[in-house]
């Protein structure tokens, strides 16, 4: 992948963390988290917890052959969280309950789940899964303050590289979700003219060569943006736009530059690479980065 064609990617990443930071907003104010008590150091290891025991499911049943019930699985999570979005939305531009605008923000996200079951194109797929990565993460980083959200991102990038370079399940987790079309992944066609719904390509997860996409990940997206939104929601001080502040700027740009050395070092190596530990790694030095020099500054 050349360097160039990662802009997608990037834009795709700066327009999530824009989103959930914005979406967090009222979700802190509604009290709507992951977990009761967001100081707790506890709960990145819970998280991880589900996390295994959910993706441990995905490949009992992708591998005894319950792949209708993966797909209404997986349709059910697109409803989920895109309803947290549109309802949030709705009840921040209508300053409350309004109920034909409640049904609608409820009824628009039961057309996106029909739309990804019938028609699984590639770009339904990255627009959905824009708002899905933008929902989720507005939930998980109003969930974590500050050292629990870096404890987080450590543990994921651990779990991440173990999972693709030793115990391999993540590339077959990868690979069951292409090859049933499910939204979990953003695709980036390497050519005009692409169709994800007759692409056969997914065979050899690690030949990316024969492979007609670039993918990433949509935790490759959500985890590094999930710092962004807790600096800027836990952490005081100015703050840019009256959103983000100094420490938040810092994660972002630290997981773009995160962003591009991944994509440089798979262009020397081209084989699938776990995304987290170069993405959650730049994040929370770019993080550690301004929140010392805001110290230093105050002093």
């Amino acid at each position: 992948m050349k360097l160039w064609q990662t802009i997608p990617i990037l834009l795709i990443l700066i327009g999530v963390q824009i989103a959930a930071t914005l979406i967090a907003i009222p979700t802190k104010a509604s009290e709507v988290t992951a977990f009761g008590d967001p100081e707790s150091f506890s709960s990145p290891f819970v998280y991880l917890g589900w996390v295994i025991v959910v993706t441990a499911i995905i490949l009992v049943m992708f591998k005894l052959g319950f792949r209708k019930f993966l797909t209404a699985f997986f349709l059910l999570s697109v409803w989920a969280t895109s309803s947290f979005v549109t309802l949030t939305m709705v009840q921040q531009f209508t300053d409350g309950f309004n109920p034909v605008a409640n049904i609608a923000a409820l009824a628009i996200p039961i057309f996106f789940a029909l739309l990804i079951w019938k028609f699984p194109e590639w770009y339904v797929i990255d627009a959905i899964g824009f708002i899905i990565c933008a929902g989720a993460t507005a939930i998980i980083g109003v969930s974590f303050g500050i050292i629990p959200v870096i404890i987080l991102l450590v543990i994921f990038a651990i779990y991440d590289a173990i999972s693709v370079y030793k115990t391999k399940h993540m590339l077959t987790l990868a690979e069951s979700i292409l090859t049933q079309k499910l939204p979990a992944l953003f695709i980036i066609p390497k050519e005009r003219g692409f169709s994800y719904i007759n692409s056969h390509t997914w065979t050899d997860l690690d030949n990316v060569t024969a492979r007609q996409t670039y993918i990433i990940g949509m935790g490759d997206i959500i985890f590094p943006s999930v710092m962004v939104v807790s600096a800027s929601t836990f952490l005081a001080g100015p703050k840019l736009f009256g959103v983000f502040t100094i420490p938040a700027i810092g994660a972002m740009v630290g997981s773009w530059i995160g962003l591009v050395v991944l994509q440089w070092y798979a262009t020397k190596h081209p084989q699938t690479h776990a995304g987290l530990p170069f993405l959650n790694t730049f994040t929370i030095f770019g993080f550690g980065m301004m929140y010392l020099a805001g110290i230093v500054w105050a002093i």
